[in-house]
């Protein structure tokens, strides 16, 4: 809507009635009587036009009764938010989508405006708000207003209504301080971990026992026993071998022949004789362990059968470690949400972050009349997705949104890791809401207007004057609204149809 402060409309007013504003020759007693009278006279135009700038189109479902209520109360109303005042046209399809005649029948009734019978889910009411309540009453720290309310503030020249009741010391024309919205992080980001293979296991067992004084002869005589246990790491017995030389042999010799006796029993592994160093190789894909039956003891040698066991050393050379399928990291997910107080009319909803130089990335989204807090997270994902597709996304490269219309929350999901700052800056006054004054309405009102200040003064002659140029003044203003589409060609030009829109 296009508009002017009050102020110019109420000093147009004084300048006529002969008072100076400027100088400071304009009483609190002069203004307020204009002030009603301007009032007066803006309430009877606005509900006589039909003024495009606060025209309105509401999408609203009738109840089982066909009625549609002349207050419709959404989860975003603000003062004045969706009190119908005056029905223009009640339309079965959206007017903005189609130029069909897609009017319907309606009445006005004492619960509401009835729709008729032939509509479906939804129609589309054409209305007007009830006029906004001008004054020229200056608002006082000491005094409490009620719930729509209005004052004056001569610092901006604008009138003001209160939102809330109860309503004391509150500046309207103050700035509130920015809040910060909820957050909350879901999920941190990992680094991408690289596959890897599988890793056997890799076990040397030696055949020549440890042991203070233990002396294995080479060749060893007939009779001397090696024992072998291999288990799984359940504890499950996977091989149990028990080896006699029964005839003197070498040390090497018997180290190929505990390999040859183990490898069938042990037929997934590999198995390697070091005849060198007296040292049996066991490799396999799995964690195993050299053990005696009763999981205890570990291999053994005896000269012969009665002798005193000596424990086989052994080395694990290589641990098992199984295969690596890796991962490829996770994001960053943040969660973000709007308190009940923070969903407001005209304020900056706005996400920063910063680069490692340290330079600021802002994205915001300013909130207009009737958006939810659904709309709000909408707008900044928006916001958000338009950065990090930009010339310079900085920070915000790579990032997604996406937003849960069951939970309203905002999720922002980064491939790093991201310090998002978020607040709501309120575009005024959550106690007060500015009420502008249309510009289309300057010069009639300031007549009537003025033509009432005349009455007042007993110049009954000069206020019948003054409202005799009313409606030429509106007439006038009326004439900047519409356009002929295509020039006149005769005088007996067609009128046009009666479902033109």
């Amino acid at each position: 809507m296009r508009t002017v402060p009050f102020k110019e409309v109420l000093w147009s007013v004084a300048r006529k009635a002969g008072y100076s504003p400027e100088s400071g020759n304009f009483l609190t007693n002069q203004a307020v009587p204009i002030g009603e009278y301007i009032n007066e006279w803006t309430s009877r135009l606005y509900m006589q036009e039909d003024w495009p700038e606060w025209t309105k189109v509401l999408e609203v479902t009738p109840d089982l009764n066909h009625i549609v209520a002349y207050t419709v109360l959404t989860s975003d109303r603000e003062f004045s938010g969706r009190d119908i005042a005056r029905v223009i046209d009640v339309f079965l399809r959206d007017p903005v989508t189609t130029r069909c005649p897609i009017s319907t029948r309606f009445s006005l009734r004492e619960e509401g405006i009835h729709v008729g019978y032939e509509h479906g889910t939804n129609v589309w009411i054409k209305y007007i708000e009830p006029s906004p309540h001008f004054t020229a009453e200056v608002w006082e720290a000491s005094v409490t207003y009620t719930y729509g309310q209005s004052v004056y503030a001569p610092s901006t020249g604008e009138c003001y209504v209160s939102r809330i009741s109860n309503n004391l010391n509150h500046d309207p024309t103050g700035e509130e301080d920015a809040t910060p919205m909820q957050m909350s992080v879901i999920q941190d980001r990992t680094d991408p971990v690289p596959a890897s293979p599988e890793q056997d296991q890799i076990v040397d067992l030696s055949i020549i026992p440890t042991g203070r004084g233990i002396v294995v002869p080479d060749p060893h005589p007939a009779g001397g026993i090696w024992s072998v246990t291999v288990m799984d790491s359940t504890g499950a017995i996977l091989a149990n071998f028990l080896y006699v030389n029964v005839a003197p042999e070498s040390l090497a010799s018997i180290t190929t022949d505990i390999r040859n006796g183990l490898a069938p029993l042990l037929p997934l592994f590999t198995i390697t004789a070091d005849t060198t160093n007296k040292k049996i190789r066991f490799q396999n894909g799995s964690h195993f362990l050299l053990l005696d039956t009763d999981g205890s003891d570990g291999p053994y040698y005896m000269h012969d059968s009665g002798s005193i066991r000596y424990a086989l050393p052994f080395h694990t050379v290589q641990p098992y470690v199984p295969a690596n399928p890796g991962s490829p990291g996770l994001p960053q997910i943040q969660e973000f949400w709007l308190s009940a107080s923070q969903v407001l009319v005209n304020a900056t909803y706005e996400m920063v972050t910063i680069d490692s130089s340290g330079i600021e990335y802002p994205v915001s989204y300013v909130s207009n009349l009737g958006d939810s807090a659904l709309q709000i997270l909408q707008g900044l994902a928006a916001a958000i997705g338009a950065a990090a597709v930009s010339a310079n996304p900085g920070p915000w490269a790579g990032v997604t949104t996406a937003v849960n219309a069951v939970t309203v929350r905002l999720d922002v999901t980064s491939p790093n890791t991201l310090s998002i700052e978020a607040r709501v800056t309120p575009g005024g006054s959550r106690f007060w809401q500015i009420l502008r004054f249309p510009e289309v309405l300057l010069n009639p009102v300031v007549r009537g207007a003025s033509a009432t200040l005349l009455g007042e003064w007993g110049q009954a002659d000069k206020q019948t004057t003054e409202e005799g140029k009313v409606p030429q003044e509106t007439q006038m203003v009326r004439g900047d609204l519409e356009t002929t589409p295509n020039a006149q060609l005769t005088t007996q030009q067609k009128p046009y149809s009666r479902y033109r829109y």
